[in-house]
């Protein structure tokens, strides 16, 4: 597999030159209107050793220039990492930044005060003030970079995320309106029509029409309140029982402290969905499901008795994995032994 070439490496050594070119264009300048007049023979030895000490600067300013960038751009990472205080991190990275600038600067005093290139001495300051402009740069241009990344990265995470919200919601529809799913949910209310009371009836499409009123509602949403995804968990709930009757046990117990908290939405109704899902479920072996809060992370928990013919969890939890590493870069827990199984989901 091929690696991306990362241009912006490139882009901070073209800018080198650029910058080197364009703080000493004045020497450029001279010597292009020499050549283009006189040609080669029109420099004396003066005319040379200025033309040299213009191409030596610009080669040192193109050197600074590209340790900067490179520092601050890429090789200062290693800083962050450190499990140090912000403060110390960012005094070391200023201070390498100045060691990077003096070093510069004190070789340029010693290469051009021992050879003497232009004829005379040259003061230290000078090579202080001119190389200045050209820290400045390199340095902004690196954060430029960084932030112009981080802008592009946001905008590709918030394609990602719509993506993977649209491929849960499409997959909540899917199984809503399966043949699988409408024939039980039919065979259910007329069950209910035959042996029990029109209110019952009722209550039953009641629910069922708030499970689609909510996935329709939770379209153009990332989080939605615990309290919400709860009450589409109650309807969601309510259909399965009339499906499976006293077989499918739900125990839910939410201090009302977390219920203000977040969690994308049909995240809950996914885990249960996935345990009725791939769990055998009769009345010898009734499936139970708990929804608790462990260690301030929801815990959807159920006791294990895989079927046989399942095929394992599924894409949809690792859809909600998707979506909560693009949503609020943290990971979901999942918790397998040889009796249960557990997801915990970090509140927002």
């Amino acid at each position: 597999m091929k690696r991306s070439i990362d241009w912006s490496l490139w882009f901070l050594i073209v800018s080198g030159v650029l910058v080197s070119i364009i703080l000493n264009l004045g020497v450029f300048k001279w010597a292009l209107t020499i050549v283009t007049s006189e040609g080669w023979t029109g420099f004396d030895e003066r005319s040379r050793l200025r033309f040299d000490f213009g191409m030596l600067v610009s080669l040192f300013h193109f050197g600074l220039f590209t340790l900067l960038a490179l520092f601050h751009y890429k090789w200062k990472n290693g800083l962050l990492n450190l499990s140090q205080s912000k403060t110390l991190v960012i005094s070391l990275i200023v201070i390498i930044s100045l060691i990077i600038y003096a070093g510069v600067v004190l070789l340029e005093v010693y290469f051009f005060n021992e050879y003497s290139i232009v004829g005379k001495r040259i003061q230290a300051d000078y090579f202080l003030w001119n190389s200045l402009p050209v820290a400045a740069i390199a340095i902004a241009e690196a954060y430029f970079i960084i932030l112009f990344k981080k802008v592009k990265a946001s905008e590709l995470e918030k394609a990602q995320l719509q993506e993977e919200k649209s491929n849960a919601q499409l997959a909540a529809l899917k199984e809503q309106i399966s043949p699988h799913f409408f024939f039980n949910t039919l065979s259910s209310l007329s069950t209910i029509v035959r042996n029990e009371k029109k209110e019952v009836g009722l209550e039953f499409i009641q629910e069922l029409s708030k499970m689609y009123r909510y996935t329709l509602a939770s379209e153009r949403q990332e989080l939605v309140e615990l309290k919400e995804e709860l009450t589409f968990v109650n309807a969601y709930l309510f259909i399965m029982h009339k499906r499976f009757g006293d077989k499918l046990i739900c125990e839910m117990d939410i201090p009302e402290l977390y219920l203000n908290k977040k969690v994308p939405p049909m995240s809950v109704q996914l885990l249960i969905e996935n345990a009725t899902q791939h769990n055998i479920i009769t009345k010898t072996s009734p499936l139970t499901i708990k929804i608790t809060v462990e260690d301030s992370m929801l815990s959807v928990e159920n006791n294990l008795q895989v079927k046989e013919e399942s095929e394992g969890l599924g894409l949809g939890l690792q859809n909600l994995t998707n979506r909560y590493s693009l949503i609020a870069e943290q990971d979901i827990v999942i918790l397998k032994n040889q009796t249960t199984f557990k997801v915990k989901l970090p509140l927002l």
